[in-house]
């Protein structure tokens, strides 16, 4: 779910919200020009002309002796000494005044552009042309910032701007960014309707999907089909689509979420409107990865998932920490990219998913267990890991601390000569001094599988309580919060949340006067705070039976070497460089002409799965190897005592431990059979994978997991919504690990 407000989630709980809005931005954008982009001209050393056509931000000016240019408002900075540590990014800047520049187009020598979006900056050209040699445009302009021309500029094979005067006087010409084409936005004025449909799955057996369409009025004939110098003709596959969602707020304020960033794939008109359907960047992810090797040693999941995205050209990617937990041997098949990622996914009991912001996110789908439970020092008839053991009573001992010891029967005398104790809790080894203060403040670390989310937790602490403890949390080694609490009884409610937690530290900071820290119980609380009710519902939820599956098959793979080299290939080389792929994995290669040849032949890289070599001649060239011997095991997890066997396999899972955590993964989805179909008022902020309560009046709390969800909108930002969802069962994290015993207290 995306971040919000208290405010916003109030505003949408309300039976009558405030009026709500929708924007959509079409980038009417000439791919070819903007990818191949190319400034002409003589530049200085502080400029950066390369990249006045991407979307590097702009960082601030060097204040340079221009006419009217430096300012003494600590705005601009020095240019450094060393011309090789230039930092700033300036954006395109002139060597010489009022100097002209020309973009041309590499290859491209015949674009047609709808339009240039020019990011001027502060120092402006308030005179200026452009032509492409074909047709000059005079322009004046009077504002800084951002200027925009919806001008067609036909048959293109370079843009040419020259400024005639600049703002202020005599000054080098800047272009911060440049975008050959327009940018288009609608809202709830020009669109008529908009569907938003996002899916990904529970156990990544199928690739996430997004699909985004909307239409707008077209009576003003700006998308017709038929006119060459409408919108319409100047739009291509891929030309980005982002929209927005926003809602007014009681205090008067506008409160947007992201929707998402897309690419263009259809679009039609007619007299009256104008049609366009969107897509998430994986449906053209085409390409195909193929240097997967074995790896004696093992590489994580994490470090692999990396290698798939930098191939694939994904810029924006958030992969799992937990993942480098997770290691394999095997080498990755040549499939698609994508395919790969969700491969990887699925190994590692992960979803897969696009975010909003157009990229990939690899997020652990599990519950975690709790892994270890560490403290600097516990008596030794102490047990920290009872502390997370809900099944457990937890008793303790009467002791000599202060005010400690009770006379109701409740406590029991240490052994004097056996080692099995009571079932404790932490007991902490250090004790406090006459103020209630420690020389070492006693702490429990808690570390769990991989990191998690859960809102408020509770404290127990048996006959004596702290005065004030702080709780650190971290998402691995990153520190995601610290506060200190000091309003502590002897049970303590924190209804704080906690996002995306992998590590916690309770450090206790004060208690009474000569006692030790006794804590008998933490509980975590619920993994969402979101609950759809009736109230949200616009008709009862439909709730379906999916098939009822008996055992799940995992099956894994082992690698071993072989013993004799054989042909693997064959393929008719060229001059220079040649990539070889082949189906069955090996190792060891060698080179040979098919016929006696005069040529040279060098191996330039290698993987199980293919060969890359130069050759010096154009001729057929045999690949000799060693095939890796695969084996297959497989583990089964029952799931019911009735249905069908489900069989699963993963090629990157090569161990019977890390197939059976398979298993139970997908036993516990095979498990949860009733899928819900849930129309509702509409919440933007919802993702599927999400995680939330719906209220039923079966089940008190029913947590299921959203599977896929649609938001439509019509004339008016009348909205329409409904989720899929699978019921998902709740079990607290295990403790798994063993605490570690610090210092022994003398008792």
């Amino acid at each position: 779910m995306q971040a919000v407000s208290s405010a916003y989630r109030a505003e949408q709980k309300e039976y009558l919200r405030e009026e709500g809005y929708i924007w959509v931005y079409l980038g009417v954008i000439s791919k070819e020009a903007q990818a191949h982009a190319k400034a002409n001209g003589t530049f200085a050393l502080y400029s950066s002309p390369q990249l006045v056509n991407s979307t590097v931000p702009f960082e601030g000016y060097y204040a340079i002796p221009e006419e009217n240019f430096i300012r003494a408002d600590g705005t601009q900075y020095f240019l450094p000494r060393n011309k090789n540590s230039f930092a700033l990014y300036q954006g395109l800047v002139t060597q010489e005044m009022c100097d002209s520049v020309t973009f041309t187009f590499g290859k491209y020598t015949h674009l047609d552009i709808k339009g240039l979006t020019i990011d001027f900056g502060d120092y402006y050209p308030t005179s200026f042309t452009i032509s492409n040699g074909t047709f000059t445009y005079p322009y004046t302009n009077d504002k800084p910032g951002e200027w925009v021309t919806e001008d067609i500029f036909r048959d293109t094979d370079h843009i040419t701007i020259t400024p005639n005067e600049i703002v202020g006087g005599q000054k080098r010409f800047r272009i911060i960014s440049i975008l050959f084409g327009i940018g288009l936005m609608f809202d709830n004025n020009s669109l008529i309707s908009t569907s938003w449909k996002s899916e990904c799955s529970h156990v990544s057996n199928e690739l996430p999907t997004k699909a985004f369409s909307f239409a707008i009025d077209n009576t003003n004939k700006k998308f017709a089909a038929d006119d060459p110098n409408s919108y319409l003709a100047f739009l291509e596959e891929q030309q980005e689509v982002e929209f927005e969602y926003g809602r007014n707020l009681k205090d008067g304020t506008l409160y947007t979420i992201p929707g998402g960033k897309l690419r263009l794939k259809t679009w039609s008109s007619d007299d009256t409107q104008a049609s366009f359907s969107a897509v998430g960047f994986l449906d053209y992810t085409e390409s195909k990865y193929y240097k997967g090797r074995y790896y004696p040693n093992g590489i994580s999941l994490y470090d692999l998932a990396v290698a798939v995205c930098q191939d694939a050209g994904i810029e924006k990617y958030t992969i799992d920490n937990y993942l480098q937990t997770m290691h394999t041997k095997n080498p990755l098949p040549v499939e698609k990219h994508k395919n790969l990622l969700q491969l990887i996914a699925n190994a590692s009991r992960s979803i897969m998913r696009e975010t909003r912001d157009g990229g990939i996110e690899i997020k652990s789908s599990f519950t975690p267990d709790i892994v270890s439970v560490t403290t600097n020092g516990q008596t030794i008839y102490s047990n920290a890991e009872n502390v997370f053991n809900e099944d457990i009573t937890v008793s303790d001992y009467a002791t000599s601390e202060k005010d400690f010891s009770r006379l109701d029967g409740l406590h029991y005398f240490l052994p004097r000569t056996s080692r099995i104790y009571a079932a404790t809790g932490y007991i902490s080894s250090h004790v406090s001094n006459a103020n209630g203060t420690f020389s070492t403040n006693p702490e429990i670390t808690i570390e769990w599988e991989t990191a998690w989310t859960f809102f408020g937790m509770s404290l127990a602490f048996y006959n004596v309580k702290p005065s004030s403890f702080t709780i650190y949390s971290y998402n691995y080694n990153e520190l995601v919060s610290s506060k200190e609490y000091d309003e502590i009884d002897y049970l303590t409610v924190i209804e704080d949340d906690f996002v995306g937690i992998s590590r916690m530290r309770i450090v206790f900071n004060k208690t009474s006067p000569y006692q030790r820290i006794h804590l008998s119980h933490v509980a975590f609380g619920d993994i969402t705070d979101y609950v759809l009710d009736y109230s949200d519902m616009t008709s009862s939820p439909t709730a379906s039976v999916a098939e009822k599956v008996k055992n799940v098959n995992v099956t894994y793979y082992e690698y071993s070497y072989g013993s004799s080299q054989k042909k693997i290939s064959s393929t008719m080389a060229v001059v220079g460089n040649n990539v070889v792929t082949f189906n069955n994995p090996a190792y060891n290669y060698s080179l040979s002409y098919a016929s006696v040849q005069p040529g040279t032949l060098t191996i330039v890289s290698s993987g199980a799965y293919y060969v890359e070599f130069t050759s010096s001649i154009a001729a057929e060239v045999n690949i000799t190897g060693i095939e890796y011997v695969v084996s297959t095991k497989e583990v089964t997890q029952e799931v019911r005592q009735i249905g069908t066997d489900k069989t699963a396999s993963n090629v990157l899972i090569d161990n019977a431990t890390d197939a059976q955590n398979e298993a139970e993964w997908l036993a516990d989805y095979f498990a949860n059979d009733i899928d819900y179909i849930i129309s509702y008022r509409g919440e933007p902020a919802l993702d599927p994978d999400d995680l939330i309560f719906t209220e039923n009046r079966s089940i008190e709390k029913n947590l299921v997991r959203i599977t896929s969800t649609q938001i439509d909108t019509s004339t008016g930002m009348s909205m329409s919504c409904k989720l899929n969802a699978r019921r998902v069962s709740y079990v607290l994290p295990a403790v798994v690990g063993s605490a570690i015993v610090g210092e022994s207290a003398v008792h």
